[in-house]
């Protein structure tokens, strides 16, 4: 009678755990990027190697939270746990922040070059989200940027992704 009632208290303490109302997976799609096979690292940083990555976010929950993202300088909203490690840009001619809108169980997707200084033996970096609840629309940029300058946001972090040389 003991063992069924484990199961049962176990069950229900596991299948209760709160999933996080926003998710972030990370995939490396280019690896080795140096200034022979890339464009921008040929151009800007020919001493420097990069790897591309693809970022996911999944929403988990229903709400009706839209998160903010600027339109092309994804630089602004990503951050990095290893000072080894920098995103590199892409040029940009209108930025401004909009709104990412999940319904639950979609996703949405957004590329990043990561460039490794060269002089750096770690091998492994995690990527922040500044996790921004956008504003209402009709002061949607100033809110937005008031958020970001105050620094009222909550961080989203990856796992550990490993840089492939």
């Amino acid at each position: 009678m003991r063992f069924p009632l484990f199961l049962l208290i176990s069950f229900l303490i596991f299948s209760c755990k709160e999933r996080p109302e926003l998710k972030m997976n990370i995939k490396t799609v280019k690896i080795n990027l140096n200034r022979n096979n890339n464009q921008y690292l040929k151009k800007y940083h020919p001493e420097k190697i990069g790897q591309e990555v693809e970022i996911q976010f999944i929403k988990n929950k229903k709400n009706n939270k839209s998160y903010g993202i600027m339109s092309c300088s994804y630089t602004s909203n990503f951050v990095l746990d290893n000072t080894n490690f920098s995103f590199e840009g892409f040029n940009c001619d209108s930025n401004f922040p909009v709104s990412i809108e999940l319904k639950k169980n979609t996703s949405e997707k957004y590329k990043l070059l990561v460039i490794k200084n060269p002089n750096s033996k770690s091998n492994y970096f995690k990527i922040g989200y500044k996790k921004i609840i956008f504003p209402d629309k009709s002061n949607s940029f100033e809110s937005y940027w008031e958020k970001i300058e105050n620094k009222k946001y909550e961080i989203l972090w990856s796992e550990p992704i490993k840089f492939e040389n």
